[in-house]
Parts: structure tokens; sequence; C-alpha cells
């Protein structure tokens, strides 16, 4: 018996179309996932202008759209499967329990991945924009504390204001600001026209 005809038995033998309904049933429950995660009192909060965890909302966003992507993703690759499975149909179809033993594992690994990219995507950004547009965070205690709670800065008992700040700007790798004299004047340019 030649090797290569067991290879080519052995893939004859899977279930393509099975393994196309694993693979879409869990991209239509990964969508479902992240267009159902945020509830009624999360949009409610948004609506009305609730600023409340904003800067740990955003990793949450991001997450979400990492989901809806894998989500497309399984779904498209399973249309494809139940497309090569209605090409090369099998005589005896059987549950393709190692396939959706490793998509799963897949999944898990890429929702994994998902989920330190949304937390590194959402401090590049407010990093990002932090840079661009300085803020004084020792006169807005509630965003340094968003800030410091989406970089990973917690609050020590023996902490001021100052202290707690320059830990926050430290961690979030932004310029260190003077202290004492209130906001950082900014400089306006308004264009010469002539």
């Amino acid at each position: 018996m030649d090797p290569w005809s067991a290879d080519v038995e052995l893939a004859s033998a899977t279930d393509w179309h099975s393994v196309g309904l694993v693979l879409a049933g869990l991209g239509a429950f990964l969508i479902g996932i992240a267009v159902l995660a945020r509830g009624h009192r999360g949009l409610v909060s948004e609506l009305l202008g609730a600023r409340a965890r904003g800067l740990v909302r955003l990793r949450e966003v991001l997450f979400q759209r990492a989901l809806l992507v894998v989500g497309f993703l399984w779904l498209a690759a399973g249309f494809a499967f139940e497309l090569a499975g209605h090409l090369h149909p099998v005589a005896t179809p059987s549950f393709p329990v190692a396939w959706a033993g490793a998509i799963l594992v897949a999944t898990l690994a890429l929702l994994g991945l998902a989920w330190a990219w949304a937390l590194r995507a959402a401090r590049a950004a407010v990093r990002q924009h932090l840079q661009r547009a300085p803020r004084d965070l020792a006169a807005d205690m509630g965003l340094a504390r968003e800030l410091g709670e989406l970089f990973g800065v917690e609050s020590r008992p023996d902490d001021t204001v100052e202290t707690y700040v320059e830990r926050v700007e430290r961690a979030a790798g932004l310029p260190e600001r003077p202290r004492g004299a209130g906001r950082p004047q900014t400089a306006f340019d308004f264009g010469d026209d002539d």
C-alpha cells in the first residue's frame, strides 16, 4: 500500500460539512456576544454622556470589535468548509471531534490575543491623545483615576494627589508636567494671512 494513499483516505474521510457547521456556529455565537455584550445600562449611560469608566470601556469596545472580526472569520470559513463538504461528500458522516477541539483551542487563543491587543491598543490610543493634547491630571482626578485603572496603577494609602499623578504619568509614558503653576500654557497659531 502506498503511504500517500493513506493520507488521501484520511483526508477524504473528513466530514467538511460538519467542520463548516462547527465554524459557522461558533462564528455566529461570537458575533452575538459582541453585539449583545453591552447591555441596556451601558447604552443608556453612553447616551446620557456618563463618563464613568470611560477609558476602561475603550478596551471593552476594542475587544468587541475583535470578537466581531473573529466571528466573521469563522462564519466565512464555516461557509467555505460547508461548500467543500458539499463538493466532497463522505459516505458515513460523523461529528469531527478532533476538528471541533482544534477550532475551540484556536478560538480561545485568538480571543486571548484579542484581549491583550485591546489593552495595548487602548493604552496606545490614550497615550497618543494625551501627548497631543496634554491635560492637568492633578486638576482632574476623575481622569487620573481612569488612567490609573487603564494603566494598572493602584492608589496607595500614603499617596498624595501629586505622587499618584506622577506614577500615573510615568506608567502612561507621558512627559512630566510642570507642577504648581496650574495648567501648562498652550500656544495658539492664529495663522498669518498677510
